[in-house]
C-alpha cells in the first residue's frame, strides 16, 4: 500500500508543502493558509455544535459577523443582536446551516491543500477504485494553526469521494519515531469512567466493542478485559499498566474528557480561559499557567479525603505518559470529549493526545476528538472500528470505512475521531500480524446485497437513530399499508385493512353498476389501468366517489393503521413525510398521537389550481393555494405530510388524485420541471436520508415516479438511503442500488421490530 505522506511548513499566512511518493517522485507545492486566526477560532465553536440543543457556545459580534459572511447563520439579524451591554450571544447548533457550513469550511481546505497538488493526488490514487489512498499530513509541533484546522473533513471532499482517501495526522519529532509493532494477538483494556460528581453517561463501550468484533474474521485474536467501577478506576488502570504480564496493547478510554486548569488544592477542573482562582476552593493558579488536557477517572477514598470529598480524579497526559512507558501500548483511543484539544499555549502538547505521543510516553498510535461527542454517537464508532479491526483492516483502513459508515446518519459526528501516527511505517498502522499478513477482503461488487438474515444491525440502529432526529423522510407506497401480502398482522392491530390496489380493482369488477362491457377486463388490471378503462365511460367524478367509497374517511376511520405509521409522529422532533397513497391513515396516526402536523397536497385534477398546491397549516381547516415554489413549510418547525398524488380527504371543495395514466403522464412531466415538490421540501430532503416504504417496482409508473424523485430530491453529497420490502428481484435491487439506494429485505412488521430494537432510549 502506498501512503501519500505530505510534509505542510507554515511561514506566516503560508503553507508549504513537500513529500516523496513511488509514483510521483519528490513533490512540492504552497498555498494560502485556508483561514486566519479570528476565523479558525469561529471554525472550531461553530463545528463544536450539533443537533444537540444542550450544546452551546458563546460567540462575539466578530464572529457572528463572520458566520453571516459565510451564509451559514439560520437567524435573522434581529436575532443576532445581543442584548444590550452584552457583546456575546450564546447559540447552539440550531442557529447554524451546519451542513452548508461543513461544506464551506471543506471547500476552503480543498482550495488550500488539493487544488496546489492536483497532479500529486492524480498519479498517487490506486487504479482500483475501492483501494484507499492513506494521506498522512505530516505537521509541526509548533503549528498550533494547522492542528486547529478539521482535515478530516476533506475525507468527504466531492472531488476525492470517487476514490477512496482517508487522512491522518503525524506530528514531527526531531528525535526518533516509535513504529507500530504487530502482534500475532490484541490485547484490549477498556476503561469506562464514570465517576460520582459529573452527569452519568450509562456508558456501554465494552458491550459495543464486543458487539463490533461479533463475527468479525480476526475476533478470535482479541482479548477484552474491562474496568467499568466509578470509584478508584484511575488506580485500578494503574495497577493494569504496571503488573509484568498481560499489558494491554491497546487502551480504549470512555467517559468524560475536557481542557481546562486542574486546582492542585482540590483538584476540581477550571475550563475558564484564563482563570486566576479557583472558582470552588478560591485557591490561586500558578501565574502563568496553561491549560490542558485530562481524562476524568474515579478517586479512591484517600484522595477524596484529600480534596476535600471530590471524587473525581483528572489526570493529564504527563502523569498517564509515565505508566504507559511500562505497558506496550500501541494504540489509544480516547473515545471522550475534546480529547484533542491543544488551542492555547505555544505548542500542541498541552492536549491529551498529543501529549501522550511526545516521546515520554512514545505511543505509535492515538484517536481521539477535539469536540464535544455524543454519547451514542460514540457507541456507534467504537462498534465500527473494533468490526473493521477483526476484520483485519488497518487503522487507516479501519478510519476510512468508518467514517464511510457514519457520513449516512450522523453528520455532526462522522468525521470528530482525529487519527494521529508517529509511525514511520507505510503500512497505514497495522495491529495484529497474521500467518500471512491478510490484506483486507475487497469490497463487494456494487450490485451485491446482503442476504436478509446478514442486515446488520447497525443499519437499523441508523435509522432508528434519524427517524428520532427527523433527519429522514419516510416515502410510502402502496404496501406500507399492508407489507407483504400472507403475512398476517400483529396479534395486537385492531380494525380492518384498507384494501390494496388490486384488492379494489376486483371489487370494481363485480359491481353491477359499472359498465358490462369493461367489467369483465377490470379484473386483470392494476389500478391505474383499470381507473383509466373507467374514465371512458364514468364521469371523472364518479370515478373520485368510487375511490371515496373504498379509501376515504368514512372508510379509514376504523381501518387499521399500521405499525410503521404509528413510529413516525412518535419521534422526538419533527419529521417530513412523502406519500403517494391516498388514504388518511397517516393524518390519523398523528392526530391520534397529538402530534401537529401541516398537510400539502397536489390537485391534479382541478384546472384552476392545476400548477398550485394546497397546503393546511396546523389547525386550520380550510387549504391556502399556493405555488409550489412558493410554499412557506418548514418540516423542522412542524411536521409535513405532502401526499404527492393526492388526498382523498374530509375537505370536498379540494377532490383530486392522480389515479389514470394519464394523471400520472402529467406528474411525470411535472417533476420532470420541478413543479410538484416545493423548493424547500426538496431542499430539506437533499440534506437528509431518504427511506422507500411499500414500493414494487413491477408497475412503470412507481419506477418512473421514484427515477423522477430520486433526481429531484437528492444532491450528490446527500446521505444514505434506503428502501424496505419484503423481497427485491434482481431488477429491483440492481434499481436501487444505481440509485444509491440501499435494499433491505424485511416485512414492515418485522422491520418495525427491529427500528424499536435498535431505537436509543
Amino acid at each position: 500500500m502506498e501512503e501519500l505522506r505530505i510534509r505542510i511548513d507554515l511561514r506566516e499566512d503560508e503553507l508549504l508543502f513537500s513529500g516523496e511518493t513511488n509514483s510521483v517522485g519528490q513533490f512540492s507545492g504552497r498555498a494560502k493558509l485556508p483561514f486566519d486566526a479570528a476565523e479558525t477560532a469561529t471554525i472550531g465553536k461553530a463545528l463544536d455544535l450539533s443537533g444537540n440543543p444542550a450544546v452551546t457556545r458563546w460567540f462575539d459580534s466578530d464572529e457572528l459577523n463572520i458566520l453571516r459572511q459565510w451564509q451559514v447563520l439560520a437567524l435573522n439579524d434581529a436575532e443576532l443582536h445581543p442584548e444590550a451591554g452584552r457583546r456575546y450571544l450564546e447559540l447552539n447548533g440550531r442557529a447554524l446551516h451546519r451542513d452548508a457550513l461543513r461544506r464551506y469550511v471543506t471547500r476552503r481546505l480543498r482550495d488550500s491543500l488539493i487544488e496546489p497538488l492536483r497532479v500529486v493526488f492524480t498519479k498517487a490514487m490506486p487504479i482500483d477504485r475501492r483501494a484507499l489512498l492513506p494521506v498522512r499530513l505530516e505537521l509541526g509541533e509548533t503549528d498550533v494553526a494547522l492542528f486547529q484546522l478539521p482535515w478530516e473533513l476533506l475525507n468527504a471532499d466531492p472531488l476525492l469521494n470517487k476514490q477512496r482517501v482517508q487522512f491522518s495526522r503525524s506530528i514531527r519529532f526531531a528525535g526518533s519515531v516509535a513504529d507500530l509493532c504487530p502482534a500475532p494477538r490484541v490485547r484490549l483494556l477498556v476503561v469506562q469512567s464514570e465517576p460520582e460528581g459529573l452527569p452519568q453517561l450509562n456508558l456501554k463501550e465494552t458491550t459495543y466493542i464486543r458487539d463490533g468484533l461479533k463475527g468479525s474474521r480476526l475476533a478470535e485474536l482479541f482479548d477484552i478485559e474491562a474496568i467499568d467501577t466509578t470509584k478508584g478506576n484511575y488506580r485500578t488502570l494503574v495497577d493494569c499498566l504496571n503488573r509484568g504480564d498481560d499489558q494491554p496493547m491497546v487502551l480504549h478510554f470512555a467517559g468524560h474528557g475536557d481542557f481546562g486548569h486542574r486546582c492542585e488544592n482540590c483538584g476540581r477542573l477550571d475550563t475558564r480561559a484564563q482563570p486566576d482562582r479557583c472558582r470552588v476552593c478560591d485557591s490561586l493558579f500558578p501565574p502563568g499557567s496553561i491549560p490542558r488536557g485530562y481524562l476524568a477517572f474515579g478517586a479512591t477514598d484517600a484522595d477524596a479525603a484529600r480534596t476535600q470529598g471530590n471524587w473525581v480524579r483528572w489526570a493529564d497526559s504527563l502523569e498517564l505518559a509515565q505508566w504507559l512507558t511500562r505497558a506496550p501500548v500501541q494504540l489509544v483511543v480516547l473515545n471522550c470529549c475534546k480529547s484533542a484539544v491543544g488551542r492555547r499555549g505555544d505548542d500542541i502538547f498541552n492536549g491529551m493526545a498529543q501529549g501522550l505521543m511526545a516521546s515520554v510516553a512514545d505511543v505509535p498510535a492515538i484517536i481521539a476528538t477535539s469536540s464535544p461527542v455524543d454519547n451514542a454517537a460514540a457507541e456507534d464508532f467504537a462498534e465500527l472500528l473494533y468490526r473493521n479491526l477483526g476484520a483485519g483492516e488497518t487503522l487507516m483502513g479501519a478510519m476510512a470505512r468508518v467514517q464511510e459508515d457514519l457520513f449516512g446518519f450522523r453528520r455532526d459526528d462522522w468525521y470528530r475521531p482525529i487519527l494521529y501516527l508517529r509511525s514511520s511505517q507505510n503500512d497505514g498502522g497495522r495491529l495484529l500480524r497474521t500467518e500471512a499478513s491478510p490484506q483486507p477482503e475487497p469490497p463487494e461488487a456494487p450490485v451485491a446485497v446482503p442476504p436478509r438474515s446478514a442486515v446488520p444491525k447497525l443499519t437499523y440502529r441508523r435509522i432508528a437513530a434519524a427517524l428520532q432526529s427527523g433527519s429522514v423522510v419516510p416515502i410510502l407506497g402502496p404496501d406500507a399499508l399492508h407489507g407483504s401480502s400472507g403475512v398476517p398482522p400483529p396479534a395486537s392491530a385492531t380494525g380492518k385493512l384498507l384494501p390494496s390496489g388490486v384488492d379494489i380493482t376486483q371489487q370494481l369488477a363485480k359491481r353491477s353498476d359499472i359498465d358490462a362491457e369493461i367489467r369483465s377486463d377490470l379484473a386483470n388490471e392494476s389500478l391505474e389501468g383499470a381507473a383509466t378503462y373507467l374514465e371512458l365511460t364514468l364521469p371523472r367524478s364518479r370515478l373520485i366517489d368510487l375511490l371515496y367509497e373504498y379509501l376515504g374517511p368514512d372508510a379509514s376511520e376504523d381501518a387499521q393503521i399500521p405499525e410503521f405509521y404509528q413510529m413516525l409522529p412518535k419521534t422526538p422532533q419533527p419529521i417530513l413525510v412523502i406519500t403517494t397513497n391516498y388514504d388518511t391513515l397517516v393524518e390519523q396516526a398523528f392526530r391520534a398521537a397529538g402530534k401537529p402536523y401541516d398537510l400539502v397536497t397536489y390537485p391534479p385534477d382541478e384546472k384552476a389550481n392545476a400548477n398550485a398546491l394546497l397546503w393546511w397549516p396546523h389547525g386550520e381547516s380550510a387549504p391556502t393555494i399556493s405555488p409550489a415554489n412558493a410554499l412557506d413549510v418548514d418540516p423542522k418547525r412542524v411536521s409535513v405530510i405532502f401526499k404527492m398524488q393526492g388526498s382523498l380527504s374530509e375537505d370536498e371543495l379540494h377532490k383530486g388524485v392522480v389515479v389514470t395514466e394519464l394523471d400520472y403522464v402529467k406528474l411525470l412531466s411535472k417533476i420532470g420541471r420541478s413543479e410538484v415538490v416545493p423548493a424547500l421540501l426538496s431542499k430539506h430532503c437533499a440534506e437528509n436520508s431518504l427511506l422507500y416504504v411499500g414500493y414494487r417496482l413491477d408497475h412503470w409508473n412507481y419506477r418512473s415516479i421514484l427515477l423522477k424523485l430520486d433526481e429531484a430530491l437528492r444532491a450528490k453529497d446527500s446521505p444514505d438511503s434506503w428502501a424496505v420490502s419484503p423481497e427485491f428481484s434482481t431488477l429491483e435491487r440492481r434499481f436501487w442500488l444505481a440509485r444509491e439506494i440501499q435494499p433491505i429485505e424485511a416485512d414492515l412488521s418485522e422491520f418495525v421490530g427491529k427500528l424499536r430494537e435498535h431505537s436509543r432510549p
